[in-house]
């Protein structure tokens, strides 16, 4: 049982880590196009066109590389996992009150929850 508990416990610090992480890679690449934008007009001579409309691509191909969907989808499926583990500890514990048959098809689900988390 505490290994259950352990493994549901990593996967979901890993699902928000990787959540965390994104949103700190989508950051200090707005930063960082943020401040090309401030401080090349003042070093780059003559016209600033040509190099803002390259600048701009540049930053929304970056943004793109790290989908805000993906960062929602991590945390939706940490609390998924988080709003699982009631019920898996009730399994555990009181596996005699639920039908066998029951448990088993319980267990299947949650298993496929799992796989379907670690594999995306």
């Amino acid at each position: 049982m505490l290994t259950n508990e352990a493994f549901l416990d990593q996967l979901i610090k890993n699902h928000y880590k990787a959540a965390q992480e994104m949103t700190f890679a989508v950051i200090v690449h707005v930063v960082l196009a943020i401040a090309a934008f401030q401080i090349l007009p003042g070093i780059v001579q003559g016209s600033f066109d040509k190099l803002a409309g390259v600048l701009g691509g540049s930053v929304f191909g970056g943004l793109g590389f790290i989908p805000g969907k993906e960062i929602l989808d991590r945390r939706e499926k940490a609390r998924n996992l988080e709003a699982a583990r009631p019920l898996l500890k009730e399994i555990q514990q009181n596996s005699s009150l639920i039908d066998p048959v029951e448990t088993q098809r319980i267990k299947e689900v949650f298993l496929k929850l799992i796989e379907k988390t670690v594999s995306g």
